[in-house]
């Protein structure tokens, strides 16, 4: 597979990730605006922000597998562009 773009996503809020792709995902095609994970308030759990992926078809390069905390800038995600 040839990835001509990489997309690092990094969360704008601080919180807990909790991922809504597993690891059994790594490596494959997920559609455009496929939630990827949450970023929620760890003590009242209030959604921060949802992070989608962002291309037409996303090939999911690396990713946060189980629920884990993360600051505003932390690395997220990697996302491939695939081919349309």
């Amino acid at each position: 597979t040839i990835i001509d773009e990489l997309a690092v996503i990094r969360p704008h809020h601080g919180g807990l990730l909790v991922p809504a792709v597993g690891l059994d995902q790594l490596g494959t095609e997920v559609p455009g605006g496929t939630l990827l994970g949450t970023v929620v308030n760890a003590q009242s759990f209030e959604v921060l922000e949802e992070i989608r992926a962002p291309f037409e078809v996303s090939l999911l390069v690396l990713l946060r597998g189980v629920a884990t905390h993360v600051e505003a800038g932390d690395y997220a995600y990697m996302v491939g562009r695939g081919a349309a």
